[in-house]
């Protein structure tokens, strides 16, 4: 669904940064968690159905690794939302995003600079973190 330009933007990025392990950077294009959350219950009713699950087997850590927001990425820690908006919009918010800080910014996506990245890790940095606590 992108252009091609941001196909090969995306995959120079995914090229030079593929051998970092201290940061994991999501980018929900095209993500709604209604759709996740449907896709990850037939995957694991299929299992089911199949015998290779049993019913009473799946539990919070079964559904999660078939969430495509989560798999193994852990919880994320800031969410920049783009364009003025001042909501969470689509996101799962319920599995990955409970304690992550929230940036808003009026820029559009495809405006995004190091500038305003640089100013989110900024206000990220000053915050204090409490975690449901």
């Amino acid at each position: 669904m992108l252009p091609k330009s941001c196909q090969t933007t995306i995959n120079k990025v995914e090229e030079a940064t593929k051998n970092n392990t201290k940061f994991d950077f999501n980018l929900a294009i095209c993500y709604t968690s209604q759709r996740d959350i449907v896709e990850a219950t037939r995957k694991i009713c299929k299992e089911v159905m199949e015998g290779a699950m049993k019913l009473e087997d799946v539990d919070e850590d079964v559904f999660e690794k078939q969430l495509s927001i989560c798999g193994s990425r852990p919880p994320v820690d800031l969410v920049i939302r783009f364009g003025g908006h001042k909501r969470i919009g689509m996101l799962l918010i319920g599995w990955k995003v409970p304690h992550a800080e929230l940036y808003f910014t009026d820029i559009h996506a495809p405006d995004f600079r190091d500038n305003v990245f640089l100013e989110s890790i900024r206000s990220f940095q000053q915050r204090a973190r409490w975690f449901g606590k």
